[in-house]
């Protein structure tokens, strides 16, 4: 072997030992970097032709554990998931007030009914109705606040689902970018671990939004994908992309977010893109979506429900009853009903009109069971089956007989007093009570309603299979059921013109049809439309994206007919508050009851007494009755007080609350179990480090000794010479 050969491997062991240095201190200096991964050297013998040539560098590489790596960026998913979802809760939280205060819907509701207590001491006293009404509208304001913060957050996590998808879209291609560079850095055998460890970053900041799971391509190259095997990266890349939504309401379709390919030639996206929602795994985008389409809709409609039975209630109350004096006019809702509909009712009610001194004009009984009206002057039978027939009867000689005026018209009944009388009013037989749909004459019209929302309280119609379904010819409704990630996997064009038949059994065969088998319609005892989806279709809800159908002159389309959709259950907590004209004049609030004995019916006695607390009495007892609450959000059916329930949907927030903070804080600590296992596993030891620095120290040193020697002998021939 020359003395040339033996400098050659001198030096090649000098730079061996000076790389592992440079290594060995890059690692030093990293310590306290997080995410840092220690590199190692990879040395390899240095042959020319079956003899030891020295030594080189085959590789710098990171220590990796790829197991922990991958789990890793899983356990990121879930504890960024619920790191999202807690945030939300606590914002929402902290509207709800503390449990036990006033402000609460539990407080108000209970403060509403010690002031219907305290009413049916004095009920005749101005200032107890005044503050009571005030109790009540209370109620509804907060009520109505807490249906709009719910909307508010829905939106604010639509607006952050846009902002996320900006994020994850900058990572995916940096993640590409990298791939290229990592990949040109070890073609050109060149040290590439900060690109790779770069790369790693952009992971861990993907793996916040979505689950993410890696596969190595070959040749430097790192493929993405998320939930269920979706590519992201592979030779190129994909974009998220998402039109956030304006305005969001209860009736708000928000947009799938799509996944397309990019272009690498011009930076656009192309093809028609996958849908991202349903196959998002975990991370923060599962959050929002989550929050947004889930679990604040869900109390959304738990809200709604809860409200809805209250207004019933309260307004049934205050329909059998009557102000003293009595209005001039009682004017009902839009029911969706025409004159042509059977009058539908069952029981005996009682219609009134009365004098300035409060004594009747003429009092109208009905008999719907038996049908016949007497007004004093012996009874008959009811001149016909419908609607219009029975306004024409209360109109005639053996009804009003000229003392009121009561009509039909759009949907709208009313009755006013006219001929002599100052006032109008209605209740119901005690012994045999007028009913449709559950519900007494005068409440199932609305004519003398306490409270008022943005969506009826009931949709109960009291409308049977084989009645007309009265549906105006050219209308049509779009109706889909709709999965909790916006999957569509039924779309049904509803036509009049493509109803087989005239009655609401045809509707009902018409949307079964158009569903198969994913759904089922059916209409209830009380006229209710009841939409169950299939099993296969867990979560599901039928929602109506158009409606331009119309019942007869009502102009009421059919999904408000029936309140098809959870937009119209979540409206019901919005807009609430007691009726303009009473809120105007607390003199209106229905405290008293016609009085039915001989002698106010002979005018001895006035019918109505400014000093009778019997409505004030019935508005108390509502709050120990057990009222039928159908399943709303993650509440089920059942039956409890008005007091219970609302107690029951805060109490389902806070538990599904409680149960999100405990997950946010077992998968946090099993992040942080893993970190620091990782850490374990490839951080940097100084106290190895400093042994590996001695290490290449030494061999530095002896290499560089090597080389001072074979120049001493390089001398030392030369001297000889």
């Amino acid at each position: 072997m020359t003395l040339s050969s033996i400098a050659n491997i001198a030096l090649s062991g000098l730079n061996t030992a000076q790389a592992g240095l440079r290594t060995t201190s890059n690692n030093i200096s990293n310590v306290n970097t997080e995410g840092y991964t220690r590199r190692e050297q990879i040395q390899e013998a240095l042959l020319v032709a079956g003899q030891g040539s020295g030594v080189a560098v085959a590789e710098t590489r990171r220590v990796t554990d790829e197991f922990l790596s991958k789990q890793l960026l899983t356990a990121n998913g879930d504890a960024e998931r619920y790191t999202m979802m807690k945030d939300f809760f606590d914002r929402f939280e902290s509207t709800l007030g503390e449990p036990g205060a006033n402000s609460t819907i539990t407080g108000r509701i209970d403060q509403m009914f010690s002031g219907v207590s305290a009413l049916a001491i004095e009920p005749d006293s101005a200032v107890r109705r005044t503050a009571t009404l005030t109790d009540i509208q209370g109620w509804g304001d907060e009520v109505s606040r807490l249906a709009d913060k719910v909307q508010q957050l829905r939106q604010d996590a639509d607006r952050q689902i846009k902002s996320a998808i900006d994020d994850v879209n900058n990572q995916l291609q940096r993640i590409h970018e990298l791939n290229s560079l990592v990949a040109r850095e070890t073609h050109l055998g060149h040290d590439a671990t900060t690109l790779e460890e770069q790369r790693d970053d952009a992971l861990k900041k993907l793996s916040q939004y979505m689950d993410v799971g890696t596969y190595d391509m070959g040749n430097g190259f790192l493929g993405v994908t998320g939930a269920r095997g979706m590519v992201l990266v592979d030779s190129g890349y994909r974009q998220l992309s998402y039109n956030p939504a304006g305005a969001v309401s209860t009736a708000t379709r928000f947009q799938q977010i799509q996944v397309s390919k990019v272009d690498l030639a011009t930076g656009l996206t192309f093809g028609n893109g996958l849908a991202f929602d349903p196959n998002r795994g975990s991370g923060k985008l599962d959050a929002l979506l989550t929050m947004r389409d889930s679990y604040l809709p869900d109390f959304a409609a738990e809200l709604g429900e809860m409200a809805g039975a209250v207004i019933d209630q309260f307004n049934a109350v205050h329909n059998e009853n009557s102000a003293v004096p009595p209005p001039s006019t009682l004017t009902g809702r839009n029911t969706g009903l025409a004159g042509t509909d059977a009058i539908g009712f069952t029981g005996v009610a009682v219609f009134a009109s009365l004098d300035a001194n409060n004594n009747y004009v003429n009092r109208v009984t009905v008999d719907f069971t038996n049908g016949n009206i007497d007004n004093g002057g012996g009874t008959v039978a009811l001149s016909g089956t419908t609607l219009a027939d029975l306004i024409n009867d209360l109109n005639g000689a053996n009804g009003f007989n000229g003392s009121a005026t009561a009509s039909l018209t759009s949907g709208v009944l009313s009755i006013i007093a006219a001929g002599g009388a100052t006032g109008v009013a209605t209740m119901q037989d005690p012994t045999t009570p007028s009913d449709r749909g559950g519900r007494g004459f005068s409440h199932f019209f609305g004519l003398n309603d306490l409270l008022t929302a943005s969506a009826p309280s009931h949709f109960d119609t009291g409308l049977t299979a084989a009645d007309a379904h009265g549906l105006v010819a050219g209308g049509t409704m779009n109706i889909q059921l709709r999965g909790p990630a916006g999957q569509t996997p039924v779309t049904f064009n509803f036509t009049v013109a493509g109803l087989a038949g005239l009655t609401m059994q045809d509707v009902v065969d018409e949307l079964n049809t158009g569903f198969g088998a994913a759904a089922t319609f059916s209409l209830n005892a009380a006229g209710a439309l009841v939409t169950t989806p299939s099993t296969q279709f867990p979560g599901y809800k039928i929602v109506v994206t158009s409606d331009t159908t119309a019942r007869g002159t009502t102009q009421v389309p059919l999904s408000e007919l029936f309140g098809i959709g959870p937009s119209y259950t979540a409206d019901a907590a919005r807009n609430i508050h007691v009726v303009t004209a009473i809120q105007n004049s607390s003199a209106l609030f229905a405290t008293a009851q016609l009085d039915d004995s001989a002698a106010a019916i002979a005018g001895t006695v006035p019918a109505l007494a400014p000093g009778d607390n019997r409505g004030a009495v019935a508005f108390h007892q509502i709050s120990n009755a057990n009222v039928a609450f159908a399943a709303a959000g993650r509440m089920a059916a059942g039956t409890q007080t008005l007091a219970e329930y609302s107690g029951s949907v805060l109490s389902d927030f806070a538990n599904a609350g409680s149960l999100i903070d405990q997950l946010q804080q077992d998968r946090g600590a099993f992040r942080d179990a893993l970190k620091s296992r990782i850490a374990d596993a490839t951080g940097v030891n100084l106290d190895e480090e400093l042994s590996n620095m001695l290490t290449y120290q030494n061999a530095f040193s002896a290499s560089a000794r090597l080389i001072t020697t074979v120049q001493q002998m390089f001398d030392d021939l030369l001297q000889a010479v």
